[in-house]
């Protein structure tokens, strides 16, 4: 089982290959064509540009934070110099809480 829609993509091609190589072509252009429209629609998610709020949600990182990142040039602004933006792939992903952070944290009980 594919865990990753990344994967996924990958995964019916090569269904679609197995397919074609046993005469089965209208299943094979099937598996094709979802796999490029998922790899379609995966480049359309990571290409949406977000405001910092809105990256500060999907990030973890605070609006300050993405904004510092920009300015220091570690982050490519999407947007103008007075409204940046950022495109959803290029953002940093914050790891989650150990279960000590966690703990200290109020976040789940020890």
């Amino acid at each position: 089982m594919v865990t990753d829609p990344k994967d996924l993509a990958a995964s019916w091609r090569r269904r679609a290959v197995l397919f074609r190589a046993h005469a089965h072509e209208p299943t094979a252009l099937a598996y094709e064509a979802c796999a490029d429209e998922l790899d379609a629609t995966l480049r359309h998610f990571a290409d949406a540009v977000l405001t910092l709020r809105e990256a500060s949600i999907v990030s973890g990182y605070s609006p300050d934070h993405l904004g510092r990142l920009i300015r220091e040039g570690k982050l490519p602004n999407a947007g103008r110099p007075n409204a940046p933006r950022l495109r959803r792939a290029d953002l940093p992903i914050k790891p989650p809480p150990t279960r000590r952070e966690a703990i200290v944290r109020g976040i789940i009980e020890g």
